[in-house]
């Protein structure tokens, strides 16, 4: 979080894992989103249980380990595509 605040680099989106130490994936997601909720937030777990969990039905795009490379940038093209043509 402190990177993206620090306006030294240019995010157009942010893959994170859900289990991290201190500030989770989750919680990360969140307050990416509060503060720039246009940014796609892509979250990698490698805990397939969490994906039948409430708090993940709603965290948009989830990859479960180990995932297909191809449905990662396909998933990335998708979402930056719409951002760089304004829509």
């Amino acid at each position: 979080m402190a990177l993206l605040t620090s306006g030294s680099f240019d995010v157009d989106l942010l893959i994170t894992d859900i289990g991290m130490p201190g500030m989770n994936g989750f919680e990360l997601r969140d307050a990416v989103k509060k503060e720039w909720p246009e940014m796609p937030v892509f979250l990698v777990t490698g805990r397939h249980e969490i994906a039948d969990q409430h708090r993940a039905q709603n965290a948009g795009t989830l990859f479960c380990k180990p995932f297909n490379s191809g449905a990662l940038l396909a998933a990335i093209e998708d979402a930056l595509s719409g951002r760089k043509t304004g829509e």
